[in-house]
């Protein structure tokens, strides 16, 4: 939550995670909502992009809580 995220051309903070999509207004005060899918893609894309993470074991997003996602690294 309140997490400045780019998926695709749209921008904007995170103002709600649920199980299946998550909620980003946009710099123009619109709320759009984004398949976690995608989301969960954003968030193995950006290990993709930082120094240091090593590409085996792979890294992968685990659901913990509805709404609460882990971003798992070795």
């Amino acid at each position: 939550m309140g997490d400045r995220v780019r998926v695709g051309d749209l921008l904007g903070d995170v103002i709600e995670k649920k199980l299946f999509v998550t909620r980003i207004r946009t710099i123009k005060n619109e709320i759009v909502t984004v398949p976690n899918g995608k989301v969960q893609g954003l968030m193995i894309k950006a290990t993709q992009q930082t120094e240091g993470i090593q590409p085996d074991p792979e890294p992968h997003v685990l659901l913990t809580d509805p709404g609460i996602f882990q971003l798992l690294i070795n």
